[in-house]
C-alpha cells in the first residue's frame, strides 16, 4: 500500500451513508458541546481560550474514521463561533481554520507513519510536535488574523491572541486526542474483575490525592519537597499497569479536578487572574501528559519486545508454527489435562517423504515454500482445539487432545497422508510428495514427553520401512527395529574407518559385437567375510546421516584408482560410470576432488561418466548449475540415470551437454509384451538418437529383452543376463575374455 492509499485507508472502513448520517451529526454536536465548555474559560474576547478540547476530538475523528468527516468538523466549529457574537465572516474564517488544522494534523501524522494506538515513544513525540505543536499554528494564525481583521480585538492584541489560541489548541490535541484514541483502541476483553477493581482504586486515589495537594488543603511548598510530585507515583501506576489508557485517563482526571478548583476559586492554581491560573495549569497539564504518555509507550515497547522475543523463541520462523521447545511445554500441559479428566491424547509424528530430494534438486527456496504449504495443509486437517508444531527440517508433530479412544487419531493420520498426496504448486512446479506418519497414544504408549515423542518417531520410521505414504500406530515391537537402525548407523561409521566398503562393477555390453564397452561402479558393504549387505538396506541410512558425502568421496577415489590400474595393465580402459548423490552435488569440493583424481591417476576425463538424476538437472540453484557446468568444462561425461521417472524436461538435455540417457529397469522388465513399456523405451531411444546421445538400458535379464532393445538401436545393455556386479578381479577376467574396445568420446 502506498502512502496516499494508506492515508485514506481509515476512510474506507465505514460506509459514507453511515458516516454522514450517523457519525457526522454526533461529531458536530460533540464538537459544539466541548467548544462551549472551552469558551467558558475564554480569556480574550469570547473566542480565545487556553482550554479547547474540541480540537482533540476533531483530530481523533479524522484519524479513526477518515477525512470524509471534515464537513462535520467545519459545521460544529461554525455553529460554535456564531454563538460568540463575532461577525459571520469572521466565524466562517475561524471555522475554516479549525477544519484546516484538523486536516493538517491528520495528514502530517499519516505521512510521518503515526500509529494510532500510540504503541511507541516515537508516536507520542509525533503527536506532540506535529499535531500539538505544528498543525495548531494553522488555526491560531487564521483565528487571530480574523479577529483583528474584523476588529473583534485590536491589532496590538494579535500576538497575544495567536499565542493563547495556539496553547489552547495544543492542549486539546495533547490531552484529548490520545485519551480518545486510547479508549477507542483499548481491548475490552482485558478488563476482568480484578482489573476493574484496581482501576477503580486508582481513580479514587487520583481524585483524593489531587484534591489534597491542589485543592488548597496544603501549600505547594509546605515542605522542602514540592507536594505536586505526590501525584507522580499514581501516574506511574497508571502508565505501567494500564498502559496508554491509564496514563491519559489519569492526566484527564487530575486536570479535571484542578480545573474544577479554579472554577470555584480555590486551590493552588486559583491565584491571581484567570489567565495566570490557566497558564500555570496549561504548563503543568502538558508536562504531565507528555511524561505519562512517554512512560506508558516505553513500557508498552518493552512489553511488546518481550512478547516478540517469547514468540520468536517458541515459533518456527519459516512456517510460523510452534517449534520443538513449545511442543514439549504444550505436550506436558496437555498430558496433565488428560490425566485430570481421564481422557487420552495422541501424538502424530509426520515426516515428508522425498523432501530431501526435492530440496537438493530444486533448491532451498522451493523446499521452504513447500514446507509452508505443508504446514497450511496440516492446519486444515485438525480441529481448532488441536495443535500443529514444526519439529525441525521436514518433520511435523500434531497434538490431538481430549480423545475418548485412539480411532480418531487414525482418521486424522489418514487425512494427513491424503492431504500430502495431493500435488503442491510451488513456483509453477507441480510437486508430488507423500508423508509417513507415526502415532503414539497417551498414556498407553508413554507417560512422559520424551517417551511419547520417541515412540511416535519410531512408529514414523516403521511407516517408512513399510513403503512410505502411510500411517502406523506404535507397538512395543518397533523398539527392536529402531535399535537395529541405530546399530546400523554406528556400524556404517565404523565401516568407513575399517574399509569394509568395496566396489563391484557391472559390465555394459555393446549389443552388436557383444563386447564390454563400459561399466558401472556400484558400492557394496562387506560386513564380514560371509555377509554382504544390500545397498538398498544401507544407502538410505547413509543419506539420512550425511555419511553419503565421505563414502561418495571414497567411491570416486577408488573407482579412479581401479580405472588407472586396468589402464596400466595394458587393457584399453572401458568407460566407467559412477553415481553422484544430491548431497555430493551440493559439495563445493566435489569438482576439485574429481580434477585431482584424474590428474593423480593420469586419466582422460572422457573415461569417467557421472550418473545424476533428472531432478538434479532441473533444479534452479545457480551453485548446482555452476558445478554441473564445471563437470562439462572438465571433459567429464554426464549420464541421466533412471530417465523418464523424475521431472522430465527436454530443455536441460541440450543446455547441460548430456552424453548418455539410461533407460530405467522399470521400463525394461515388461518388454516385450507390454505396449506402454515398449512405447516408453522406443521413445527414449529415439530421443537419444535424435539428439546424438548414447542410450544404456538397465535391468536386462532375458535374451528377448536384449534382442528387442538391439533392434530399437540401444547402444549399451546392462543387466543380469550378462553379469551381476562383480569385484574388480572378476571383472578383469570378463575383460580378458571379451576383447574390450577403447571407449573414446562420442563423435
Amino acid at each position: 500500500m502506498n502512502q496516499t492509499s494508506h492515508i485514506f485507508a481509515s476512510a474506507r472502513d465505514f460506509q459514507p451513508t453511515t458516516a454522514f448520517l450517523g457519525l457526522g451529526p454526533l461529531l458536530a454536536t460533540s464538537y459544539f458541546a466541548l467548544a462551549k465548555l472551552g469558551l467558558h474559560f475564554a480569556v480574550i474576547a469570547n473566542n480565545v481560550t487556553l482550554i479547547w478540547p474540541p480540537t482533540g476530538l476533531a483530530l481523533f475523528a479524522l484519524l479513526v474514521f477518515g477525512v470524509r468527516l471534515w464537513p462535520w468538523v467545519f459545521l460544529g466549529a461554525l455553529v460554535t463561533n456564531l454563538t460568540t457574537g463575532a461577525p459571520f465572516a469572521a466565524c466562517l474564517a475561524i471555522a475554516l481554520g479549525n477544519c484546516l488544522e484538523a486536516l493538517a494534523g491528520f495528514y502530517l501524522l499519516h505521512l510521518a507513519g503515526f500509529n494510532r494506538e500510540l504503541r511507541r515513544v516515537r508516536d507520542v513525540m509525533l503527536l506532540a510536535f506535529l499535531a500539538a505543536g505544528l498543525s495548531t499554528m494553522v488555526s491560531a494564525t487564521v483565528g487571530a488574523f480574523s479577529l483583528t481583521q474584523f476588529q473583534v480585538i485590536p491589532q496590538s492584541a494579535f500576538g497575544h491572541a495567536w499565542l493563547t489560541w495556539w496553547m489552547g489548541d495544543a492542549m486539546g490535541n495533547l490531552l484529548f486526542t490520545p485519551l480518545l484514541l486510547a479508549w477507542w483502541f483499548s481491548k475490552k476483553s482485558a478488563f476482568g474483575r480484578g482489573r476493574l477493581v484496581e482501576g477503580l482504586a486508582l481513580a479514587l486515589s487520583l481524585l483524593a490525592v489531587t484534591e489534597f495537594v491542589f485543592g488548597g488543603q496544603l501549600s505547594l511548598f509546605d515542605r522542602s519537597l514540592p507536594l505536586a510530585f505526590m501525584t507522580f507515583p499514581l501516574l506511574i501506576w497508571a502508565a505501567i499497569r494500564f498502559g496508554m489508557l491509564g496514563a491519559t485517563t489519569a492526566v484527564f482526571v487530575m486536570v479535571g479536578v484542578i480545573l474544577a478548583d479554579i472554577v470555584y476559586g480555590k486551590g493552588l492554581f486559583a491565584q491571581g487572574s484567570a489567565l495566570e491560573s490557566l497558564t500555570l495549569l496549561w504548563l503543568y497539564a502538558n508536562f504531565l501528559a507528555v511524561t505519562s504518555m512517554v512512560l506508558a509507550a516505553s513500557t508498552g515497547e518493552r512489553k511488546i519486545a518481550e512478547l516478540t522475543m517469547r514468540h520468536v523463541a517458541a515459533h518456527d520462523a519459516l512456517t510460523g508454527l510452534p517449534n520443538r521447545a513449545r511442543l514439549k511445554e504444550d505436550l506436558m500441559a496437555a498430558m496433565a489435562r488428560a490425566t485430570r479428566h481421564g481422557r487420552q491424547l495422541a501424538v502424530l509424528f509426520m515426516d515428508l517423504d522425498r523432501f530431501k530430494m526435492i530440496n537438493d534438486s530444486l533448491g532451498h527456496s522451493v523446499g521452504d515454500q513447500l514446507l509452508v504449504s505443508v504446514s497450511q495443509r496440516l492446519r486444515d486437517c485438525v480441529r481448532d482445539t488441536d495443535a500443529v508444531f514444526r519439529h525441525g527440517g521436514d518433520e511435523f508433530v500434531v497434538l490431538l487432545e481430549d480423545l475418548q479412544h485412539g480411532e480418531y487419531a487414525g482418521k486424522v493420520a489418514d487425512m494427513v497422508t491424503a492431504a500430502m498426496n495431493r500435488p503442491f504448486d510451488v513456483q509453477g512446479i507441480a510437486l508430488h510428495s507423500s508423508a509417513s506418519v507415526g502415532v503414539s497414544i497417551y498414556p498407553r504408549d508413554g507417560e512422559d514427553v520424551e517417551t511419547l515423542l520417541k515412540n511416535a518417531d519410531i512408529a514414523m520410521y516403521r511407516a517408512k520401512d513399510l513403503g512410505r505414504n502411510n500411517a502406523t500406530f506404535y507397538s512395543p515391537e518397533m523398539n527392536a527395529r529402531a535399535v537395529e537402525r541405530l546399530v546400523m548407523e554406528n556400524e556404517l561409521r565404523e565401516a568407513l574407518h575399517l574399509r569394509q566398503f568395496e566396489l563391484h562393477y557391472q559390465p555394459q555390453y555393446d549389443p552388436h559385437g557383444m563386447h564390454i564397452n563400459g561399466c558401472e561402479a556400484l558400492i557394496r558393504w562387506r560386513k564380514s567375510e560371509h555377509e554382504l549387505v544390500s545397498p538398498a538396506d544401507f544407502i538410505p541410512v547413509l543419506e539420512e546421516t550425511g555419511l553419503i558425502k565421505p563414502v561418495g568421496a571414497w567411491v570416486i577415489e577408488t573407482a579412479c584408482a581401479q580405472l588407472a590400474e586396468w589402464h596400466a595393465l595394458g587393457w584399453a580402459s572401458p568407460r566407467m560410470s559412477v553415481n553422484i548423490s544430491c548431497q555430493q552435488l551440493g559439495d563445493r569440493n566435489l569438482l576439485n576432488q574429481l580434477q585431482g583424481c584424474l590428474h593423480r591417476r593420469n586419466l582422460r576425463p572422457e573415461w569417467l561418466e557421472l550418473e545424476i538424476t533428472e531432478s538434479m538437472l532441473v533444479r534452479h540453484d545457480p551453485a548446482t548449475a555452476q558445478i554441473l557446468q564445471g563437470f562439462v568444462d572438465l571433459g567429464l561425461r554426464l549420464a541421466v540415470d533412471d530417465f523418464g521417472t523424475g521431472y522430465s524436461s527436454l530443455s536441460y538435455l541440450h543446455r547441460m551437454s548430456i552424453d548418455t540417457l539410461k533407460v530405467d529397469r522399470a521400463f525394461v522388465k515388461n518388454i516385450p509384451g507390454n505396449e506402454d513399456s515398449e512405447a516408453i523405451a522406443r521413445a527414449i531411444i529415439a530421443l537419444g538418437k535424435s539428439m546424438r546421445l548414447d542410450v544404456v538400458a538397465e535391468g536386462v535379464e532375458t535374451t528377448t529383452q536384449a534382442e528387442f532393445l538391439r533392434k530399437l538401436g540401444c547402444d549399451l545393455l546392462q543387466g543380469y543376463l550378462f553379469s551381476k556386479p562383480v569385484p574388480a578381479a572378476d571383472f578383469q577376467r570378463l575383460l580378458d575374455g571379451a576383447r574390450p574396445q577403447t571407449a573414446g568420446p562420442k563423435a
